[in-house]
């Protein structure tokens, strides 16, 4: 009898194709499992609840703050009870910075890391070539950075809602070390404060179009136009970096940081976990050995617009060669990158708190207010029950 595995993702090469051509490969050595992918939209993805995906999916690609929501909800497996320790220790030790323990709350660990990546910046080399400045390493080089190519090729930062909330993140993170959310008042008002208005001072500087893109948005602009030579801070995604003889190589790099700073920028990545309520867990725990193994990761993941999550393809040199050293240039900010609060409700409060500092931006509200409605809607919505 034939079993079909049901798997959702999100709408993207990068996370559609590598998982489809996996499967077909596992299918090939066990003719008895099938898989059928669905796609949802990567703004469902990193905002909607996974309550209801579980109902009708065995396998789903999630979020790391979804984890307390996953726990508490007994959501997903715990992938300690179908998965050998011996693996999972290998998993976490081919960790590429923090990316394996962000799936593991509660004492469990509910997913595994298929996709690592982390807030980074972008360029286009052949249009800063005549600027004679070096790429930004502070927050403070952007603002010159800024300054020397007005009315030229621009700086871009991708600040629509959701991107806004993340590189805030990142740069209170940078600021304080990491420490500035209390799970019980919410955001340190002064560090807050000083990136929104950081924001605010950077935004004349920017181009037009920042306070409305992606990073998929961006990067698209970048390949397309001549009109954005650099990006702060987005979503790294390896395949702009992949030579393509109709449009320009877009690299990466390190973001620009404060002085001093621990943390880099925040995690993004994307884990692979099996819903709690699936009939073919044990088929779904032979997929994951299968896709996670290095050779996988390296091989026909990578080759098929995967951005792996396995570290010995980050540090591989061949896949590095294919891909402009994207891996390489950006390992030291996974490495220490942020991780976001998994706790139920912040998944929830994201969504509403990228609106609010988008709105505030936007519109120059004044950024005490801000921060005191940011607060409100924390204590509100996010919670410390397990």
């Amino acid at each position: 009898m034939t079993i079909l595995l049901k798997g959702i993702t999100w709408d993207h090469p990068r996370g559609f194709d590598p998982l489809v051509a996996t499967s077909e490969s596992f299918s090939k050595n066990h003719g008895d499992i099938e898989f059928h992918w669905a796609k949802r939209s990567l703004k469902s993805f990193g905002e909607s609840s996974i309550e209801d995906l579980a109902d009708e999916y065995d396998l789903l690609l999630v979020d790391h703050p979804f984890m307390g929501e996953a726990h508490k909800k007994h959501l997903l497996v715990p992938l300690e009870e179908q998965l050998s320790a011996e693996f999972l220790a290998e998993q976490r030790t081919n960790s590429v910075g923090p990316s394996f323990d962000s799936y593991r709350y509660g004492g469990h660990q509910f997913a595994l890391p298929i996709d690592a990546a982390a807030q980074v910046a972008a360029y286009r080399e052949d249009l800063l070539e005549w600027s004679k400045v070096g790429l930004p390493q502070s927050i403070q080089d952007i603002y010159s950075l800024g300054n020397r190519l007005q009315g030229t090729s621009r700086v871009l930062w991708p600040l629509g809602p959701t991107d806004l909330w993340c590189s805030f993140l990142s740069l209170c993170a940078q600021l304080s070390r990491g420490e500035f959310i209390d799970l019980a008042t919410g955001l340190d008002i002064q560090v807050g404060r000083k990136v929104m208005e950081e924001f605010k001072a950077l935004l004349p500087l920017l181009h037009e179009q920042s306070l409305d893109f992606n990073p998929i948005q961006a990067l698209d602009a970048m390949q397309e136009r001549d009109d954005i030579a650099y990006v702060p801070m987005l979503f790294g995604y390896c395949s702009y970096s992949l030579p393509q003889s109709e449009r320009p190589v877009i690299r990466f790099t390190n973001p620009p940081c404060y002085p001093g700073a621990e943390k880099t920028s925040l995690l993004g990545g994307v884990g692979l976990a099996i819903s709690a309520r699936s009939a073919h867990r044990v088929e779904a725990a032979e997929y994951l050995t299968f896709v996670l193994s290095p050779d996988v990761q390296q091989g026909e993941y990578f080759a098929n617009n995967g951005q792996p999550g396995h570290l010995s393809a980050w540090k591989s040199p061949r896949v590095n060669q294919c891909c402009s050293h994207f891996f390489r240039t950006t390992l030291e900010t996974l490495e220490n990158a942020y991780v976001r609060p998994r706790m139920p409700g912040f998944h929830d409060f994201q969504e509403s708190a990228g609106a609010l500092l988008h709105e505030a931006l936007s519109k120059n509200t004044p950024t005490d207010k801000t921060m005191n409605a940011l607060n409100e809607r924390f204590c509100r919505r996010c919670t410390r029950s397990e």
